[in-house]
């Protein structure tokens, strides 16, 4: 939208397609250069609330004060985190629970610490409930929180598979989201869907069972049952919630967005997820006093393995959050939540940075960022919080588990780091496919034990076989060095990432097709192709090309009613005469991007 078309009722979100990243920048950017007091992304609906608070006209105020009595427990001799032991999520979960005991687990701002003892009975007894929940997978719709992951739990007790549902990409996506993993029941939460007053659901909403109803139903009997299974031993529990040791078994259902107009189903097992956790844990000391700050969304691959399952396996401590935008409340929670570890995609971390001051966050001695590339401030800005506080820079894919590389602390840091334990990767020329020497730049394959064997549902193999050995085409371009540095140097598929979110930008070319162009212009050859401007550090746009006149504002209306969310938005609308060929006769994208 230029900035002339901008209006002060307009809402951020619905009518702007302002992402949680882009609040996230807002808020930090008036913090900056505005007297605003503490900025909560709830004092941000309209254009008109920034302007007031840029005049100083309304001060950012806290909706809800948390209590002072939430902290943790005083502990003694808490063992050091360890890499999850199990061939299941299940058995990891019950052995670091018979190991923790009664030592916290987890905690947010509305249950509290729970600890290992209590969060094991809490699972079972949910689980019991979920068995009643026809059908093997089962949707989960949660924030960051205990709930959330409680529920993931307690679902893959009663023999289910969790799909994470992502609520921001519209009800489009999350309709079919639901087709294609076949669930037919979704867990949330009516608190959590009040506060999502903007975001549209779709046929799921009818489909939930919200977890407020599902307490009040659970009897007496059934929490005895639960509490009684949860004294016994590691094996019996497994035995009597019929859990089999099958470490190739489907442990989650994720989400990914390629080149197609629907999401693509990623199905990880249990060996893909543990012996990722297992190998990144090679590449970062913990310490029993460390404690993580969970704020991603379990529907991320990041939120949903590395801040949320691998610290309750591994013993680690976690503090949860919902709102990942929210930085004043977070710098609070850093302060009451002792925390030392925050994991986060680089806007969120500035934006902590930002709103906190260094006494305030000088604790958090490891930044762990992905998602999106981390900008050179960042590194500085945390360096000058002390030399004891590091940036780790990963680079992950959720076919993969999501890590495939990350920077190591006390080394110098090459790229997006080196591959994590047990992976192996290299380069093939993007079009000939043909293998390329070390250090050559190409496309980026991997292959090693947490990457996924395919997508449900899907024919197309994202896989090539090399030497008999068969490879993940991650879609990047970038080089493998002799450390086995993976430095990446631009992206193969069609796809934009837009707020943390991956954008399909085939998918926006066909329904814009098939709703503006006949069928006998189609017959002619493309019309229209969409693009990404990724000029701009801080944001990427979406450029359409076209060969006839077309309305910005009708294109995104239109965007908007077949169901795509509200961050999906064409920038700008170029007209051009012919949409350029390649020699196959496909659409030269290169050729369109020089264009921009």
């Amino acid at each position: 939208m230029q900035e002339d078309e901008i209006e002060e009722e307009m809402n951020l979100s619905l009518d702007l397609g302002l992402d949680s990243l882009d609040i996230a920048n807002i808020v930090a950017f008036l913090s900056d250069h505005y007297d605003t007091g503490n900025i909560h992304p709830e004092d941000l609906d309209s254009v008109q609330d920034i302007l007031e608070i840029a005049e100083g006209r309304l001060k950012g105020v806290r909706q809800e004060e948390l209590s002072s009595k939430l902290k943790w427990p005083d502990e003694k001799k808490r063992p050091f985190p360890k890499m999850p032991q199990g061939k299941t999520i299940q058995e990891s979960f019950l052995q670091c629970c018979f190991e923790m005991k009664n030592h916290a687990a987890c905690t947010d701002d509305l249950t509290g610490a729970m600890s290992y003892k209590k969060l094991k009975r809490t699972v079972l007894v949910l689980a019991n409930e979920f068995k009643k929940i026809p059908g093997k997978y089962l949707g989960i719709m949660l924030p960051a929180s205990t709930a959330a992951y409680v529920s993931i739990l307690a679902c893959l007790m009663a023999n289910k598979v969790p799909v994470m549902l992502n609520w921001t990409l519209g009800p489009r996506y999350l309709n079919e989201m639901m087709k294609i993993a076949k669930a037919k029941k979704v867990i949330s939460s009516w608190r959590f869907l009040e506060k999502l007053s903007h975001v549209e659901f779709g046929d799921v909403k009818k489909d939930v069972v919200y977890l407020e109803d599902l307490r009040k139903k659970i009897s007496l009997k059934a929490k005895l049952k639960g509490l009684f299974a949860s004294f016994k031993s590691v094996d019996k529990i497994l035995k009597q919630y019929k859990i089999k040791y099958e470490e190739d078994n489907e442990a989650v259902i994720l989400f990914t967005s390629g080149t197609e107009s629907v999401p693509k189903a990623v199905p990880l097992t249990h060996k893909n997820i543990l012996s990722n956790q297992q190998a990144a844990m090679q590449c970062v000391i913990l310490k029993p006093k460390d404690i993580l700050y969970g704020i991603l969304p379990p529907f991320h691959s990041f939120g949903f393995s590395v801040a949320g399952i691998f610290p309750i396996l591994a013993g680690l401590r976690v503090a949860f959050y919902p709102d990942p935008t929210d930085s004043y409340a977070l710098v609070a929670g850093v302060k009451r939540w002792q925390i030392t570890m925050f994991c986060g995609a680089p806007s969120f971390i500035n934006g902590l940075l930002q709103a906190g001051t260094e006494k305030e966050l000088k604790n958090i001695r490891l930044f762990i960022t992905g998602a999106e590339k981390a900008p050179k401030t960042l590194f500085q800005k945390v360096h000058n919080l002390g030399k004891n506080n590091v940036v780790i820079e990963g680079y992950g894919i959720t076919e993969c588990s999501p890590i495939i590389s990350l920077t190591r602390p006390n080394q110098k840091r090459v790229g997006v780091g080196q591959l994590i334990p047990g992976l192996e990767a290299m380069t093939i020329h993007p079009e000939t496919l043909e293998p390329l020497e070390k250090g050559e730049n190409g496309e980026i394959c991997v292959r090693g034990p947490s990457i996924f064997s395919g997508y449900l549902g899907k024919k197309k193999s994202p896989f090539i076989t090399i030497d008999k050995k068969k490879w993940y085409r991650t879609g990047d371009l970038g080089k493998v060095d002799e450390s086995n540095n993976i430095i990446l140097s631009g992206r193969l598929k069609r796809f934009a990432k837009i707020g943390g979110e991956m954008i399909s930008l085939g998918g926006l070319e066909e329904v814009i097709t098939h709703k503006t162009v006949s069928q006998k212009e189609q017959e002619e050859g493309p019309q229209l192709a969409v693009c990404v401007d990724e000029s701009e550090e801080t944001k990427s746009t979406l450029i359409l090309f076209a060969t006839f006149d077309l309305d910005r504002k009708a294109v995104n209306q239109l965007l908007k009613q077949e169901g795509f969310s509200s961050l999906v938005k064409i920038h700008k609308v170029q007209v051009i005469d012919e949409i350029p060929l390649l020699g196959t006769g496909k659409t030269d994208y290169r050729k369109l991007q020089s264009m921009i």
